[in-house]
């Protein structure tokens, strides 16, 4: 078996490159086993994997496991894991991705073949996403406004990524210069994140939180 571990840039990028070497595997998507849509995966969960990922390809030269997010395993998930990492089943590719290798146990992690796409998008917005940067934000007219955060809507995830940074830099500022300005952007950042979580348009709901301002 062999077992990549996709780390780095953003999301989608970690999806597009898992995607790539299924192509190249020519592992179709009826002998690829994914992990259901949730936001905990559970030794059930892995139970279920590991029986499907035993199973005979019937279009592919091999079978695939795909472990989008594999942080959402937990602890009891992970070590359930380990025995299929340890004993693979013959003709067996998993390909797993995260933005959070930290939160997997170090036994997982040496498993894998570590495949690092690069920077991640999350820290270039951390780094932006300063007191000043807000500050402006707030004093600004509507059209700069608009300038200042287009440049990290590109994809669903950078909205997210963009929106929990500023609410964490806006929560840790209102402690020390309290607003009302500070508080209408929290109340707005939280409103915009909840609806992130159920895939509303990126651009439209940030805008929107930034402009009610």
């Amino acid at each position: 078996m062999h077992a990549f571990l996709i780390v780095g840039n953003n999301h989608e990028t970690r999806i597009r490159e898992i995607e790539k070497r299924l192509k190249e595997l020519q592992i179709s998507q009826w002998d690829t086993i994914r992990l259901p849509d949730q936001s905990n995966v559970g030794i059930g969960d892995i139970r279920d994997f590991q029986r499907a990922m035993n199973l005979t390809p019937q279009n592919s030269p091999a079978k695939s496991g795909v472990l989008t997010d594999i942080d959402r395993l937990t602890t009891e998930a992970q070590n359930a894991l380990l025995k299929t990492l340890e004993e693979p089943p013959p003709k067996t590719y998993i390909l797993a991705e995260t933005e959070h290798p930290e939160l997997l146990l170090p036994t997982i992690l040496s498993r894998f073949s570590l495949v690092n796409l690069g920077a991640t998008i999350s820290k270039a917005i951390d780094e932006k996403i300063t007191t000043e940067f807000i500050d402006t934000l707030l004093n600004s007219s509507p059209g700069k406004k608009i300038q200042l955060i287009d440049p990290f809507l590109a994809t669903h995830d950078d909205a997210e990524i963009f929106v929990t940074s500023l609410l964490t830099v806006a929560q840790k500022e209102l402690l020390h210069h309290p607003s009302k300005k500070l508080i209408a952007l929290i109340k707005n950042l939280l409103t915009a994140r909840s609806q992130l979580s159920v895939n509303i348009n990126p651009k439209l709901v940030v805008d929107n939180a930034i402009l009610m301002i």
